[in-house]
């Protein structure tokens, strides 16, 4: 065998692999990928594959005062395409690699109006890669408007806690002052199934990320 078509063969390997295990997982293999590709989680391998079946599955979060927390579906990390924007951010998406303030600036702008509603009800909302949550955000309205052009909103928000590794479900607490503090550990880590990638949406258990 030829080293291109060894390599083909490792591709279409892993492409089966992933396949079977987003099916185990709820997921489908692009949302799996993502996962992988930002860090978020491991490449899926039998020692690592139980652990993350047996993580509970988030259908639903709710603030103390009971409006439903949104979930922000983000990409990979890329570079921003509203660097025009002042202030800019230096990313779209995100990695595990990311910094804390990084993977705030990522997640907090800028997004559309749509669905900014229910994110100012709840204070806050849930980042999430991969079908995997990784950032808990608390949000204290809007920072800037942009109406012309990207329309678009920048929250004004705090990174309140995020997690280190979903596969040691290793949760880090930054603002332990903030009431999202207390169920850090409820919501991060955790599997999400639903709704849609790149907008704020609600969580959903009934279908394939």
């Amino acid at each position: 065998m030829d080293v291109q078509s060894h390599v083909d063969a490792i591709a279409m390997d892993t492409a089966i692999h992933r396949k079977f295990t987003a099916r185990l997982l709820g997921m489908t293999s692009q949302t799996l990928a993502k996962g992988i590709q930002g860090g978020v989680i491991p490449e899926i391998a039998a020692g690592n594959l139980s652990a993350l079946a047996a993580i509970a599955v988030l259908t639903g979060v709710r603030s103390d005062d009971g409006h439903e927390v949104p979930i922000l579906r983000a990409g990979v990390q890329a570079p921003s395409e509203w660097d025009a924007y002042k202030l800019p951010r230096l990313y779209t998406g995100y990695s595990a690699s990311m910094s804390d303030a990084d993977a705030l600036d990522a997640a907090d702008r800028w997004w559309p109006y749509s669905g900014s509603g229910s994110v100012l009800a709840a204070g806050g909302l849930i980042t999430a890669l991969g079908g995997w949550t990784a950032l808990l955000l608390a949000v204290d309205g809007i920072k800037t408007e942009l109406p012309g052009g990207g329309n678009c909103l920048h929250y004004n928000a705090r990174l309140v806690a995020r997690c280190d590794s979903v596969i040691d479900q290793q949760i880090r607490v930054i603002d332990r002052a903030h009431p999202f503090a207390a169920h850090a550990h409820e919501v991060l880590g955790k599997r999400v199934l639903g709704g849609g990638g790149g907008t704020i949406t609600r969580l959903a258990s009934d279908k394939a990320a």
